[in-house]
């Protein structure tokens, strides 16, 4: 629906539709979250327990992310996203109704951590493949900037509200409020306005295998598109993993105050809503690459800050820079939306997802060996210094790119 009447997002009755519902359902996930490790250490009173748990789901997840791609360039992601919210909300109503009954186990942890997770590599892809269905492609850059604030108030809040629920409930009362959101999210998709469309066939095969080869061959044999996802790669392995995990080692190291982990994680989330308010007027054809490169440079001062800096308020400043780099996912993910066709974009997103969750985890382990070896704020430093390099490389030779400005414009 590239083409359909220009109009406000607020005014767009699907998109409304489609993000409400869809915003509900990611406050109840962070409230799940809170709830199912705490769940799962009383049922098992082991730490691994947890962490085999929460693998179960990644694992699942990353395993099926590429068939669910495919699968979602099939299909109505309109009907996608509305049977992957119903079969969570199940799951989840099954965890209510074991806890009601004291009949939840372990093994139905593990059970029900790889449904969700086969669930949400459906889920996911099919969303951000829907949003150029439902606006005009003017106006995807200001939906994506909306959905980007509206994720990071929900990291804020969604604990909150698990943690409350959590004391004064208990586990059942989180993952009720959990199963719900998903229900209200199927009442807003069943009333959004978006037509069951049969267009996307032309790049189709009749096996699904052959599906999955043609994204991957699409990724990799267009520049800019592989330029986008080592971008965001090298910022999910240089600086989002190692300052999440090494952010807190240095404040106990140091004997710094707790109270710098919240400054940090405030500054970084003021930082995204501010740098997501500022491009939502951009029209999505006046996204560069270069402008997206120099973006990017933004994660690498943020890490420099953090471990250069002694005065605390640089520290925290440095969470600040980082989250103003935060829209360089949100253009990313507008470029892919109005530049690859919409037969592919199930199977480009995917591929995207896999490059982040894969890398992050990677990103964690080696800033938490590299610490070991050398000093938490060394490592913070080196990668904030490679990342500002790659964005200045890659700004110098995006000139050079022989047709790169070409495959931007006919993918």
């Amino acid at each position: 629906m590239r083409k359909q009447k220009n109009q406000s997002i607020i005014h767009n009755r699907a998109f409304i539709l489609l993000w409400l519902g869809q915003t509900v359902s990611r406050l109840g996930n962070l409230v799940y979250d809170v709830a199912l490790g705490y769940t799962v250490y009383l049922i098992t009173g082991s730490p691994l327990s947890v962490g085999t748990v929460l693998s179960c789901f990644t694992i699942a997840q990353l395993l099926t992310l590429v068939f669910g791609g495919a699968v979602v360039d099939r299909f109505s992601r309109k009907n996608i996203i509305l049977i992957t919210d119903i079969i969570a909300g199940l799951v989840t109503m099954l965890l209510v109704v074991a806890l009601m009954v004291e009949q939840l186990s372990i093994e139905m942890m593990y059970l029900i951590s790889i449904v969700l997770g086969i669930v949400s590599a459906f889920h996911l892809p099919a969303y951000r493949a829907i949003i150029p269905e439902a606006l005009h492609e003017h106006d995807i850059t200001a939906a994506n900037g909306l959905i980007s604030i509206t994720n990071s108030i929900t990291r804020v809040i969604g604990p909150s509200i698990g943690a409350g629920l959590l004391t004064w409930l208990g586990a059942m009362g989180a993952f009720l409020f959990n199963a719900l959101s998903f229900w209200i999210a199927v009442v807003a998709m069943i009333f959004t306005p978006i037509r069951v469309t049969q267009t996307r066939r032309k790049h189709q095969e009749k096996k699904l295998l052959s599906d999955v080869m043609n994204g991957l061959r699409l990724a990799f044999q267009t520049p800019w598109l592989r330029d986008l996802f080592l971008i965001s790669s090298a910022i999910n392995v240089l600086v989002l993993g190692p300052i999440t995990i090494l952010i807190p080692v240095i404040v106990g190291m140091e004997e710094l105050s707790p109270a710098i982990i919240g400054g940090v994680m405030a500054m970084q989330g003021i930082g995204t809503v501010l740098s997501n308010s500022a491009i939502l007027r951009i029209p999505a054809r006046k996204i560069s690459m270069k402008f997206i490169f120099s973006l990017s440079i933004s994660f690498g001062l943020g890490a420099l800050l953090m471990g250069l800096s002694q005065p605390l308020y640089l520290f925290v400043l440095g969470g600040f820079f980082v989250g103003l780099g935060a829209c360089t996912f949100t253009l990313k993910q507008t470029l892919i939306q109005t530049r690859v066709s919409l037969d592919y974009l199930g199977r480009i997103f995917s591929l995207d997802m896999i490059a982040s969750f894969v890398l992050l985890p990677l990103g964690y382990a080696t800033a938490s060996i590299l610490a070991d070896l050398w000093s938490p704020r060394l490592v913070i430093i080196v990668g904030g210094s490679i990342e500002i390099f790659l964005g200045g490389l890659f700004i110098f030779l995006e000139k050079g790119r022989v047709g790169y400005k070409k495959s931007l414009e006919l993918s």
